[in-house]
């Protein structure tokens, strides 16, 4: 054997210990740390905080260009984020009135880019709705905000702040498509949107909504408390993370015997309807959205 092999690969030692050791720490990498903004990222996304889900799975991202939730976490914020356009109404200091509120869909923490002659100047947050119009606070700016600027919420507008480039997503070649699951995004309805992604399989803007969706809602898991025919009542509501419209699975011993959707959320409860499998009281309800593809489409 030529000794010069392993005297090249002792001389190279200290020089790749030295070289790794002046990595930055983002690339030499922190997996509990990843693991916990990711988390927080979808735990912001299927609280409805699409802007802070995005913003936290990009932190990522610009670590780690390529990892793979991230990436359907930053695209699903993008997705579900609701469409909602506007005009600046009152500018006191750093407070910004705007001219939607509740009876537009708007909700507290939804962020905004204010533009003035098609530029954005400024990122401002909802924190106070009222029927027909919306109190925010500015989060950036640069440039003087005024009344009859116009505010959108469409998250193509957000990564100026970020001094990013966005990124373009697929396009639908249907777009009555688009709009029916844009709605079903803006209400919720996540199981809906699974369903009508995939009557589209081939279509790679729906196939984004579908994946979207299976991020987007909760996984919370309770029990059968009651049935009265039809009807059942889970141990399980809204201080759980249960919302109206989300998808709820029947199991025993693991096995899926059917869905429905959450029709009325209480507190600490939720009534479906949902007539055909036997089931009973202390049988598993889950809203875990990996047992989508394992029924058919609920009631």
């Amino acid at each position: 054997m030529k000794l010069w092999i392993p005297l090249a690969i002792t001389l190279a030692l200290p020089l790749i210990a030295e070289a790794q050791a002046s990595k930055p720490a983002h690339e030499v990498g922190d997996q509990a740390e990843t693991k916990q903004i990711l988390e927080e990222s979808r735990t912001q996304l299927q609280a409805g905080d699409f802007y802070a889900s995005w913003d936290l799975a990009r932190t990522v991202l610009l670590a780690q260009a390529k990892h793979p939730l991230a990436l359907r976490l930053e695209r699903a914020a993008r997705i579900l984020a609701p469409e909602i356009d506007a005009h600046v109404v009152e500018v006191k200091g750093k407070q910004v009135r705007i001219s939607v509120g509740a009876d537009d869909l708007v909700k507290a923490s939804t962020v905004m880019t204010v533009m003035s002659k098609k530029k954005p100047i400024a990122l401002i947050r909802v924190v106070e709705v009222s029927r027909d119009s919306s109190l925010c606070e500015v989060l950036e700016s640069k440039g003087a905000i005024q009344a009859g600027c116009r505010a959108t919420s469409a998250s193509s507008k957000w990564p100026w702040f970020h001094g990013g480039k966005q990124k373009v997503l697929p396009q639908t070649g249907k777009p009555h498509r688009l709009r029916a699951a844009r709605f079903l995004a803006l209400t919720r309805k996540f199981y809906g949107l699974f369903g009508l992604s995939n009557t589209e399989a081939e279509d790679p803007c729906l196939k984004l909504f579908a994946d979207a969706a299976r991020l987007a809602q909760r996984p919370v898991q309770g029990k059968i408390v009651k049935l009265d025919g039809a009807a059942i009542t889970v141990g399980m509501g809204s201080q759980d993370g249960v919302n109206a419209h989300d998808q709820v699975f029947f199991l025993r011993d693991g096995k899926v015997l059917g869905s429905a959707q959450a029709r009325s959320v209480k507190n600490t409860s939720t009534l479906c309807v949902l007539a055909g499998p036997k089931l009973k009281v202390g049988d598993v309800a889950t809203t875990d959205s990996k047992y989508w593809r394992k029924v058919r489409r609920g009631n």
